[in-house]
């Protein structure tokens, strides 16, 4: 049977008699949660959304009695409040129903300072409703807060008078909204009209709450969840559950054995009360447009999710919506970083399963109980048993830099103080991470470590510890938009996570480049302007890329200078020339490609983009089977159906199709009709290297197509190997390249250099091999291991999706004769090599 939820020490004692240590310590062990606190820590990250007047005026505290035809969010969607607060992996959202201006987001029959007199919806509307309906529809919990202190309300300072009216507005609250999660009360008070302070009756508020929600928790102000001391998100190193009562929030040390004993000393109870870290996403609490560029950053974020919710606290972060009655897109950018990293780092549990012994344990409850996945299990020692070792062994060596620990908290708070070590190749142990309380849940971070054997060391805890949960964990390193910023000399410095190449662009007074440069050092900008910057993570390092990789910032103007001459991009470009018939090259290996049999270069084969063809289906793990961010050039749509691996080829097929082909869901209304294709994606992005392919372009006038490219962050560069229209008149023996700035985040204007390279025969009759050759100077194409054309990289930086495809190009090269279809581009093997 669960204990109860405080224990009153002073039972069965002289009075003034000195309490026993080791009886205080038993019986803090002993304190538990009721089901509505554990139900509470286990939501664990919630969201908190500060919203109603002073979204309006521009303020944090509003005076009271303001109009409330200023309320009008004219593009109210709870909706969205809720799918960026499941993007950031929250499962709760508290809304400020009444904030201290008193003015109701519901239509309150006991005010007229409310919704129903704004023009929002034509008086009609519920923010209330709409977002506890929202959350709701999205399997998300809903809370209240509702604010004590009402500075419109006339009754306020005639404390009995107004105590019923505030029964009355939270009885509106918990009867008409569906199941309420938790109740925020704050303890901000001031003097009503009468001058009288007011006297809240918290003990009859709380009746109401049990009466009318009794699954809900009442937090801050309120007997189940207490505040952790800041609005910061500062968080302590040890924070305990079980506390005395009457304790001081902010006091360092709440739960520690001399806390308690003195407690208990002063006849006070010992309760279970636990932690809540509430801090806001940017300044204020409510938004402000002067905010929208200080959201905080990713890494202070993940530093509190870590201290708060990692250290046996729930975090309750605030996101305010704007006027529009929506998140504003920076918070809500921000909130999807921070989910795409606590997603990516916890997926995988590397411990599930491992086999895990103990140094002690209690019959009933084994070691391998903490890595069964089962939070109802645990492990445990005898009573009396406060030290003990546990090793937790995986099947295999395995990376890590982050460990959980969960205690089984249902039968009480107990760790005190434990240490995780790993075990060397020669079975050396060595400490990497040390921590004091566990509770509901203790996160680590540390360097990476690989290793096959970890170990828990209990080095002190209240009558016997217990642990539920254990895991391992890897964060991949995150590559995030760098810092842009001026230095007071007048210099440009960028910043950004070391490993990862910047690149950037300037937008001043003179005509902008789409040319990027690479950062090396601060830089002047006499002439001000704004600096654009994108951060580069190397090709299969494991960065995990968390958002937008682009950041700007604008700089006044400092000292006049002449602006640089526009640099001719077509400049260096030259196509050159082979005799094929004279200057074969031939391949004595196919360990490199063919430019380069002796490997002069030093290149080393790049396997994520490397693929044979020799499997019977198309590797899903390495490539799309359709292009996903294009239909195709009409009027020939991508069918997946058109791919195909078969006999150590990747064959893409074009065909004319039946008008009433069944087969094909041909979007008519996009243009089109009467052809499929067939297009291959890579699903990683790759950047500079040595690519070769060998292939044979279709039998048709339909372009076979080798080329890279991709858009993200306002920037979109393309490289087009080849594209050959092997039986489009005129084309027949022409490798067309091209490359192509789309667009970059200071230019729109499309910029092309293209040229053909004339074989001495069609291209169609056989298999070639072609090749790129792309580093951060120059590029270089090549035919049958010839090099054919070069030019200057002057845009070409961006990581790139690989690509292969038939298309129709009816401007170019004419639409394919039915007699010519099908037709089949094939593709006998990708290679990718690279040297640095």
């Amino acid at each position: 049977m669960r204990a109860a939820a405080f224990v009153l020490f002073a039972a069965g004692m002289a009075l003034g008699q000195a309490p026993d240590t080791a009886s205080v310590i038993d019986a803090a062990a002993r304190v538990t949660p009721s089901a509505r606190q554990l139900a509470w820590q286990e939501s664990e990250f919630a969201a908190f959304a500060h919203f109603g007047m002073n979204t309006f005026t521009n303020r944090e505290w509003g005076e009271g009695h303001e109009d409330p035809a200023l309320f009008n969010p004219t593009e109210f969607d709870a909706r969205q409040w809720v799918e960026a607060c499941k993007e950031a992996g929250m499962t709760e959202l508290i809304l400020t129903a009444k904030h201290h201006d008193g003015f109701c987001l519901w239509p309150s029959a006991y005010t007229e300072h409310s919704v129903k007199h704004s023009p929002w919806r034509d008086g009609n509307g519920d923010v209330v409703r709409e977002v506890a309906d929202a959350c709701r529809k999205g399997g998300i919990r809903f809370g209240v807060y509702l604010s004590p202190w009402d500075r419109t309300e006339g009754t306020y300072g005639d404390s009995p008078a107004y105590n019923e009216y505030f029964k009355n507005q939270l009885r509106e609250l918990l009867t008409n909204y569906g199941e309420i999660f938790e109740v925020w009360f704050d303890g901000a008070c001031g003097e009503g009209p009468n001058g009288k302070r007011q006297e809240y009756d918290w003990e009859a508020f709380y009746a109401v709450v049990r009466e009318l929600q009794p699954n809900a928790v009442i937090s801050i102000c309120g007997p189940d969840v207490r505040w952790c001391g800041n609005e910061a998100g500062t968080c302590r190193p040890s924070e305990w559950s079980v506390v005395p009562e009457g304790s001081n929030a902010m006091a360092e040390d709440l739960g520690s054995r001399d806390v308690l004993i003195e407690a208990v000393k002063n006849g006070k109870r010992l309760l279970w009360l636990p932690s809540q870290v509430d801090t806001s996403i940017r300044p204020g609490w409510f938004y402000h447009k002067s905010e929208d560029g200080k959201v905080r950053p990713l890494d202070l974020l993940l530093d509190i999710y870590y201290g708060s919710v990692g250290g046996n606290s729930q975090l309750l972060l605030n996101v305010p919506p704007d006027k529009r009655g929506k998140f504003n897109e920076n918070d809500v950018a921000r909130l999807k970083e921070l989910g795409t990293v606590l997603r990516a780092t916890f997926a995988n549990n590397l411990a599930q399963g491992a086999k895990v012994s103990a140094s002690a344990w209690q019959e009933g409850h084994g070691p391998e109980m903490i890595a069964d996945g089962d939070q109802n299990t645990y492990w445990a020692t005898s009573d009396g048993v406060t030290m003990a070792e546990l090793v937790i062994e995986m099947a295999e060596p395995q990376t890590f830099n982050r460990a959980m620990l969960e205690e089984y908290i249902a039968a009480g708070q107990r760790l005190e103080e434990f240490a995780l070590d790993v075990a060397d190749a020669n079975g050396e142990w060595r400490e990497v991470a040390r921590a004091t309380t566990v509770g509901h849940k203790r996160l680590l971070r540390f360097d990476d470590v690989t290793a096959q054997k970890v170990r828990v060391r209990i080095i002190e805890s209240r009558v016997s510890p217990t642990l539920s949960n254990f895991g391992l964990f890897y964060e991949p390193p995150i590559v995030t938009a760098p810092k842009i910023s001026r230095e007071k000399a007048g210099n440009v410095t960028i910043e950004g996570r070391p490993g990862v190449e910047l690149r950037y662009w300037i937008n001043d007074s003179s005509a902008p480049s789409s040319t990027s440069r690479r950062y090396t050092e601060p830089f002047p900008l006499p002439r001000g302007g704004v600096v654009k910057a994108v951060a580069i993570p190397p090709d299969g390092a494991g960065f995990l890329k968390a958002g937008s990789l682009l950041s700007e910032a604008e700089f006044d103007r400092g000292q006049p200078q002449e602006a640089a001459p526009a640099e001719d991009k077509k400049a260096g470009w030259e196509t050159l020339q082979p005799d094929p018939a004279t200057q074969t090259v031939s391949r004595t290996t196919d360990a490199y490609q063919l430019s380069d049999q002796q490997n002069k270069a030093g290149w080393k084969l790049y396997a994520p983009m490397t693929d044979e063809f020799e499997s019977a289906a198309l590797d899903t793990a390495k490539w799309w089977d359709h292009n996903p961010g294009w239909l195709g050039r009409q009027p020939a749509l991508f069918y997946p159906g058109n791919v195909e691996v078969r006999d150590g080829k990747l064959n893409l097929t074009m065909k004319k199709e039946e008008a009433d082909a069944a087969s094909v869901d041909m979007p008519r209304d996009k243009g089109y009709h009467d052809y499929t294709s067939a297009a291959v994606q890579s699903k990683d992005l790759v950047r500079y290297g040595y690519f070769e392919v060998k292939a044979r372009p279709m039998n048709s006038a339909g372009s076979s197509s080798f080329w890279f490219y991709h858009s993200a962050d306002g920037w979109w560069t393309e490289i087009d190997v080849f594209e050959l229209g092997a039986r489009a008149k005129g084309f027949e023996r022409k490798m067309n390249i091209t490359v192509h700035v789309m667009n970059t985040p200071v230019t729109k204007d499309h910029q092309q250099i293209g040229a053909a390279w004339e074989a001495p025969f069609d291209l169609a009759g056989d298999y070639h091999v072609y090749g790129l050759e792309w580093d951060e100077a120059e590029l270089k194409f090549y035919f049958d291991g010839m090099l054919v054309r070069r030019g200057k990289n002057t845009d070409w930086h961006q990581p790139l999706t690989l690509n292969f495809d038939s298309e129709t190009m009816p401007e170019w090269f004419g639409l394919p004769e039915d007699k010519d279809l099908p037709s089949t581009f094939s593709v006998e093997y990708v290679r990718v090599w690279k040297n640095g």
